[in-house]
């Protein structure tokens, strides 16, 4: 972010002519002079630095770091997920000199397969999107026409079907989709669980007009492989499923905020376990750690390794909000927990070991488990941190456009000089600034001094708000050989350290700032 800067130019100029004699001789004595000039202002403030959506301010001005994370999802294609899965039929002629009329099928088949979904026994679904090929090989000496339909599939009472003419010695192979269709697994008979099935009929092209002799070894063959089924609905036994998942999320947020460590006072964070399935479920959080590059902080909280019961949701059967969701909240306080301890060490992410159990009873629903899609398994932590803290090493940094007229910075006139900085400290911490000087391409040139001017804190009252800024006074000497630096120099750095640990605890709220004003105060030779 960069500060438009007022150029202001003072000129002091002075003259002292001597006049000696009759002669009529003048001599110019030298002099010093001093100058001031204007080099950067601008203003720092938290909430403008850090733009992100988790950091936002309440109605009492206090700055709120809100962090919404997901930790575990499981929907349908996780609980139920539906494998490739191919039919296949084929005929071959044993014999040859076998006569046949066109028109009237030579071939009839109905090709039942189960989807491999282990203990998984699904009964119905209905389609949200899908893809499945049809591969038809003729090698009969005459086209022939194929009739395919999957009876398991249909859509407001139809079922799929198509109707392809093969070309001899030809092959033939389409994609199509069941999006919308809803699928009877039960098999032809009613009784089967996971099981889709098709009927196909072959026969030579009805447009010939002579009976086909067949030759031994002729045959047909077709192929029909679903390489995805998503459903919006399924309904069955989801089994009796226990599964482990250790993963980690990252945390962005404190990329953008710099900070050593931090002294958490007050939080409000709930943990929500979601279920929107219709089955039962157990889930058991054995692990919760905060880590980064050096550290790990794991939670402490009587949800660590306590198995939570959670009973199945309601199918509400109303397609704009078909599910009633079963949830548990669960509250971390400073009371009940160190979840503090996992922010305070500027975390990079959070780490996770969860167990889940769907139907630990078994098979009580008798067939009717059901889940839509959309409708999760979930846990997931809102977080509400009032930055009511005391922090050690909070940086702000911004960098502005240098103003500082060229004409000043002259080596054979320079003496001396000062970069003088009047700064205004709205925040409560003790504060320590640095400027680093930056060239036209961003590169850093150098810094005026490789220690950090000190600050004073704003003045709190007795609620750890401020009662009002301080007004300071921070000076980095240079020399002649700090002019060509300076004079490369088109923007600097202006970056500040906060640290409120010998203060304690205090409330930063939106409107607090830093405002500076550097101006350079320069001793000059004038002739």
């Amino acid at each position: 972010m960069h500060r438009a800067i007022t150029r202001k130019t003072l000129v002091v100029t002075v003259c002292i002519l001597s006049f000696i004699g009759c002669a009529k001789q003048f001599d110019i004595a030298a002099w010093e002079l001093d100058a001031l000039a204007p080099v950067v202002h601008g203003r720092l403030n938290l909430v403008d630095l850090i733009d992100v959506e988790e950091i936002t301010a309440a109605g009492d001005g206090i700055i709120h770091v809100q962090v919404s994370d997901t930790l575990l999802r499981l929907g349908l294609d996780s609980l139920i997920g539906i494998p490739d899965t191919t039919l296949k039929s084929e005929f071959s002629v044993p014999v040859g000199g076998i006569q046949w009329p066109p028109g009237v099928p030579f071939y009839r088949d109905t090709i039942r397969t189960r989807f491999n979904l282990k203990d998984v026994a699904l009964t119905y679904a209905e389609v949200k999107r899908s893809l499945f090929t049809v591969d038809l090989k003729n090698n009969l000496k005459e086209p022939i026409l194929v009739r395919y339909k999957i009876l398991s599939a249909t859509n407001n009472g139809d079922t799929f079907e198509l109707e392809e003419l093969v070309p001899n010695k030809g092959t033939f192979s389409g994609e199509y989709n069941l999006d919308g269709y809803a699928l009877n697994l039960r098999g032809p008979d009613g009784t089967k669980v996971n099981m889709i099935y098709a009927y196909v009929e072959a026969l030579i092209d009805p447009a010939i007009t002579t009976n086909y002799t067949f030759s031994a070894g002729e045959s047909f063959k077709i192929e029909n492989t679903f390489e995805e089924i998503i459903p919006s609905y399924a309904k069955g036994f989801f089994g009796q499923q226990a599964t482990s998942y250790a993963d980690s999320t990252a945390i962005e947020l404190f990329q953008s905020v710099a900070f050593k460590s931090a002294d958490i006072v007050d939080f409000d964070v709930t943990f929500t376990i979601d279920n929107g399935i219709g089955a039962d479920l157990n889930l058991t959080i054995h692990e919760l750690t905060s880590y980064n590059a050096t550290a790990t902080q794991s939670l402490e909280h009587s949800i660590i390794d306590q198995q939570q019961t959670f009973g199945r949701a309601i199918d509400l059967f109303n397609p704009n909000d078909p599910v009633k969701h079963v949830q548990k909240k669960i509250s971390f306080t400073p009371s009940n927990s160190n979840l503090d301890a996992l922010v305070e060490i500027r975390p990079d992410g959070i780490k996770y070991g969860i167990d889940l159990e769907v139907n630990p009873l078994g098979d009580v629903s008798l067939g009717n488990d059901f889940v839509y899609f959309g409708h999760d398994i979930s846990a997931f932590m809102d977080m509400d941190i009032p930055l009511r803290v005391g922090f050690e090493g909070l940086q702000l940094s911004d960098t502005f456009d240098l103003s500082l007229d060229s004409a000043a910075l002259d080596e054979e006139r320079l003496q001396s000089g000062v970069l003088r900085g009047y700064i205004t400290n709205g925040y409560p911490f003790s504060t320590a600034i640095q400027l680093f000087f930056l060239d036209s391409n961003g590169v850093v040139l150098d810094s005026l001094s490789e220690t950090q001017q000190q600050v004073m804190a704003a003045e709190t009252d007795g609620f750890g708000n401020v009662s009002s800024a301080t007004e300071s006074v921070v000076e980095f000497p240079f020399i002649s050989d700090d002019v060509n630096v300076l004079k490369k120099t088109t923007q600097c750095i202006v970056k500040v350290r906060m640290d409120t640990y010998n203060t304690g605890v205090v409330n930063i709220r939106d409107d607090y700032y830093i405002e500076f004003n550097f101006v350079a105060d320069l001793s000059l030779l004038a002739q």
